[in-house]
């Protein structure tokens, strides 16, 4: 999430005080995909900062898009969906 600053991540300031969007992907790397269109879409309207959490198997996709995400974050190895 955004700083109380307004620091925000690497998208840029935020001024949604203290609000944020997750997005979910597991399993397959489409989902990723669809959260990077999410990410895009919400930049656009000035939405708050974004967090993307992937299975372990995604992580390094994931990595590929880190600069529309303000966090992304891996879960622990063995939590199933």
């Amino acid at each position: 999430m955004a700083a109380a600053d307004g620091a925000g991540g690497p998208r840029g300031p935020r001024g949604a005080g203290g609000l944020g969007c997750l997005a979910l992907a597991t399993k397959r790397r489409c989902y990723v995909e669809m959260a990077v269109d999410l990410a895009l879409s919400l930049d656009e309207h000035g939405a708050p900062p974004l967090t993307l959490v992937v299975d372990p198997a995604l992580a390094g996709a994931a990595q590929t898009y880190r600069e529309v995400f303000d966090h992304i974050v891996p879960l622990p190895e063995g939590y199933g969906f």
